[in-house]
């Protein structure tokens, strides 16, 4: 309700985000504090990648957006899924390729690690290719954290769903 915005926009808006939430989670394991200075630079890293995980997820634990298909699209799980997760690929690929990387040539600066690679443990991520090996990590993380998220609510809901029956015979009796 904070953000003003149709349901349509907003149900696109967190299936991407839903899509990515593995990227803040990367980021608070393995965070790159080395370029951090300023006064409350390092809390207010800490504070945005928590923020983008908790956003997503308040839409999905409030009901007010689905992992699982609309209903009256008669639209199968497996199809959902691949359509949004294909259109997340796409979304982020065009963004960090057509636009950062650009920008990051252009004017030298590491935007988003575009240019060299992050500092990673043990390195797996390093040498000519790293982008190439970047984007098959995030290609992989994408599916994961899609995956756990769309199982995860489809349980929930199947829980629920259990409660309200066993809820509603035992008002019966």
């Amino acid at each position: 309700a904070f953000v003003p915005m149709s349901p349509n926009a907003r149900h696109v808006l967190v299936q991407l985000c839903i899509t990515y939430v593995g990227l803040p989670v990367v980021a608070i394991a393995t965070p790159d504090l080395s370029d951090l200075t300023l006064p409350f630079e390092i809390e207010y890293f800490f504070l945005n990648h928590a923020l983008l995980l908790v956003f997503p997820m308040y839409w999905i634990c409030s009901a007010k957006v689905s992992m699982l298909p609309l209903a009256k699209r008669g639209e199968s799980v497996l199809g959902n899924f691949v359509k949004w997760y294909s259109m997340a690929c796409a979304i982020f690929a065009l963004f960090y390729f057509v636009f950062v990387t650009p920008v990051a040539v252009y004017s030298g600066l590491n935007l988003n690690y575009m240019l060299s690679p992050p500092p990673n443990p043990g390195n797996v991520i390093s040498g000519e290719s790293f982008r190439l090996m970047s984007i098959g990590c995030c290609g992989a993380l994408f599916f994961i954290m899609r995956f756990g998220a769309l199982v995860g609510e489809s349980l929930a809901t199947a829980v629920l769903l259990k409660v309200r029956v066993s809820a509603g015979k035992g008002k019966k009796m």
